[in-house]
């Protein structure tokens, strides 16, 4: 289906009603992302270099979470999240948080599952008092 723009944009738009996307969301920021536009190249390649060892990679995944690794973390670990998505449920971030030694959990009211998207400033401010870990260091203002 991501091969015919046409049935790209009817699925994406079909999920992006079932999570509470904002109508216009599709064709500004996601269908570009596929396709591509004049400030930004295609992302099919992508997209489909990924999927094709994602089953791979989600094995591994839950190797390193079984083997309790996350818990040794040193590092601030901030999970925010939407606090009316429907498909990826505030339960799961609790359930995520507690792979963690101590991190930061932020439910945002009234955003669904795009939360970077329905509130970019407040996300942007969580994230500020993690610049340090940065791997260049902390952003230049």
């Amino acid at each position: 289906m991501i091969g015919d723009p046409n049935q790209l944009f009817w699925l994406l738009t079909r999920w992006g009603q079932q999570l509470g996307v904002e109508e216009g969301t599709i064709q500004k920021s996601i269908l570009a992302q596929f396709y591509g536009d004049d400030q930004q190249p295609d992302a099919i390649a992508s997209i489909r270099a990924w999927t094709a060892v994602l089953r791979d990679a989600l094995d591994q995944q839950e190797v390193l979470v079984d083997s309790g690794a996350l818990r040794r973390l040193e590092v601030p670990v901030s999970i925010i999240w939407g606090e009316t998505d429907a498909y990826l449920t505030p339960s799961l971030a609790t359930e995520i948080a507690a792979l963690f030694p101590g991190p930061s959990v932020h439910f945002i009211p009234g955003v669904g599952h795009y939360v970077q998207h329905g509130r970019p400033d407040e996300v942007a401010g969580l994230l500020k008092g993690c610049e340090d870990f940065l791997p260049n260091g902390p952003a230049d203002p």
